[in-house]
């Protein structure tokens, strides 16, 4: 065979294999499921693994033992909580793991109380949907408050905050903070913490009217004018910042 005839063989050889390779590419793409079937195929997948689920000796306890042992691990002394450093980031540990646990905690108030804020109102939003009207502690930390919070977010749920810790919000966020305290009915706050970043004290206007049943307060660098009602309803009043 001359050179010719060789070269010949050679290229029609490659010239096989490419026709063999898109018929393939072809063949693979005829099969790859409608995205309606892929859904359905995702389901069929998600059923298996909620039975193989199923038979782990911890998903024999009924939902309410279950609960009870999320929450007992969710104390700080029960396990290494320290390495995550929001309360979203300790949840997703535990939503993570599979349908069942996360279908128990999503549907349990109990898990969604205890709220603290440290950026954005995403996880305040999400929280609040999911308490299913209990009584919430919330916590804010966040120097970047969307001003959304104070103007909707927390007007919505006003009747079923218990408490509020304001120790660690920007000054920006200050006045929307006590527009949304004068401005609101908040019928169950129990007890209420603030501090002012600023080093002029200033008088807050709090009354037993807007705050029935608040017997817990603490002020820094903020003062109660004397004649507020709200003296003869508190059991703790911490006042600090003074000079």
């Amino acid at each position: 065979m001359d050179n010719i005839e060789r070269h010949n063989a050679v290229t029609g050889n490659v010239e096989e294999f490419k026709k063999h390779d898109e018929l393939e590419h072809r063949v693979k793409i005829s099969w790859q499921p409608t995205p309606a079937r892929r859904k359905t195929l995702l389901g069929e997948l998600l059923g298996v693994d909620r039975l193989i689920n199923a038979t782990a000796p911890i998903h024999q306890l009924p939902d309410e033992i279950l609960a009870e042992v999320f929450l007992f691990s969710l104390a700080p002394n029960r396990f290494p909580w320290h390495l995550f450093q929001t309360e979203e980031q300790r949840f997703l540990v535990l939503l993570g793991v599979c349908v069942r646990w996360r279908s128990i905690i999503c549907t349990t108030a109990r898990f969604w109380r205890d709220i603290s804020v440290r950026r954005g109102y995403e996880w305040l939003n999400l929280a609040l949907s999911r308490c299913s009207g209990a009584p919430v502690n919330i916590t804010l930390r966040d120097e970047t408050l969307a001003p959304s919070v104070f103007l909707s977010v927390l007007p919505r749920h006003s009747r079923i905050l218990r408490s509020i810790n304001a120790t660690d919000i920007s000054q920006s966020s200050m006045p929307r903070l006590l527009t949304f305290l004068y401005n609101s009915n908040t019928p169950i706050l129990h007890s209420l913490s603030i501090h002012n970043r600023n080093n002029d004290v200033r008088e807050i206007r709090l009354s037993a009217e807007s705050l029935p049943v608040l017997r817990q307060l603490t002020l820094n660098s903020f003062v109660l004018p004397p004649q507020s009602t709200l003296y003869s309803q508190l059991h703790i009043l911490v006042l600090t910042g003074f000079r």
